[in-house]
């Protein structure tokens, strides 16, 4: 993506309207990249029409817009734009959604795509809040912004997690590995970079729900794998070595489980991402690493370790005395 300059009309007194950007949300950000940087810096240009006229003249060429004259496009209809907060009547509820975000353009952005897909979507904008509604609410899924005003969102993580073992994925705005892997340490099943495709986001959320209600309901049921001391037993969710059970986390005891299930085999981080989480992680594999260094401290003294074959993968093996 190519930098260019924007012209800023500084005589527009407020940015473009919730129903505006929405619009534009639906039209522009699932096959343009560089749609939610380019959004902002045309908050305050000078009409909806030349907005929507850089928009696709940005999409066109994938840079951000310039000032020259571009022909101005059709506004979306208002009727025809499902508004945040709102789904048809005929959607059927997948399970329900918190969305933790004090930025109103991501709340609108996702919860538009997640009512789309049927989703129950609440809202909070600061750690507080979205403690109190996770508690009272129960939602099946929280989606958590690392960088909340008061309380961030590392500490909301870890104050969901004494009691609570709701699947949470967080969105940072950072690229930075030690952002991530301090989320995924406190108890996050998940991550997002900012800015996220939505679709990508929606995958995610299904992938986790699915997984979780699959955990649930018994239906990842088989026999009951050995190894060792360890055993594992899926229907019931319980992981003991020897006369010892072992409190596992979800993404843990499916980590453990599948590593059980080929011991002495090695699987690479993307089969584990593919096996584990259930979609391709687009090249990020730092949450393997966390998680295998989570289960390694559950199984000291165990008999049993993970072992690194390095630059391919992991692997469960019996430890020689």
């Amino acid at each position: 993506m190519r930098g260019g300059a924007v012209t800023v009309d500084t005589t527009c007194e407020k940015p473009r309207s919730s129903a505006f950007r929405l619009a534009c949300q639906r039209e522009f950000a699932p096959n343009f990249p560089a749609f939610y940087t380019t959004l902002t810096r045309l908050q305050y240009d000078s009409s909806d029409d030349t907005v929507m006229s850089k928009l696709n003249a940005a999409r066109k060429d994938d840079r951000m817009p310039t000032t020259g004259k571009s022909a101005p496009a059709a506004k979306p209809e208002p009727a025809t734009l499902p508004l945040a907060g709102t789904r048809a009547p005929a959607a059927k509820a997948n399970g329900s959604v918190l969305i933790v975000d004090d930025d109103e353009h991501i709340r609108e952005l996702a919860t538009l795509y997640l009512e789309k897909e049927g989703y129950d979507v609440t809202l909070a904008i600061d750690g507080t809040s979205a403690v109190e509604q996770v508690r009272r609410g129960n939602p099946n899924l929280v989606i958590l912004d690392l960088m909340l005003p008061g309380m961030s969102g590392h500490d909301v993580c870890k104050e969901i997690r004494k009691d609570n073992n709701v699947p949470i994925i967080m969105l940072t705005a950072r690229d930075e590995d030690i952002d991530k892997i301090l989320g995924l340490e406190l108890g996050a099943d998940d991550y997002l970079t900012k800015p996220f495709n939505p679709r990508e986001l929606v995958a995610r959320v299904k992938a986790i729900l699915r997984r979780a209600e699959t955990a649930t309901q018994g239906q990842a049921a088989g026999p009951v794998t050995r190894v060792g001391a360890l055993t594992i037993d899926k229907q019931r969710r319980e992981v003991h070595i020897a006369d010892r059970e072992l409190t596992m986390r979800t993404k843990e005891f499916d980590l453990l489980a599948t590593l059980a299930e080929n011991a002495g085999i090695v699987l690479t981080r993307e089969q584990l991402l593919d096996r584990v989480w259930g979609y391709n992680f687009y090249g990020e594999t730092r949450t393997v690493d966390v998680h295998v260094q989570h289960v390694r401290a559950k199984l000291a003294d165990s008999g049993l370790g993970i072992m690194t074959v390095r630059g391919v993968g992991y692997k469960l093996i019996e430890e020689k005395e």
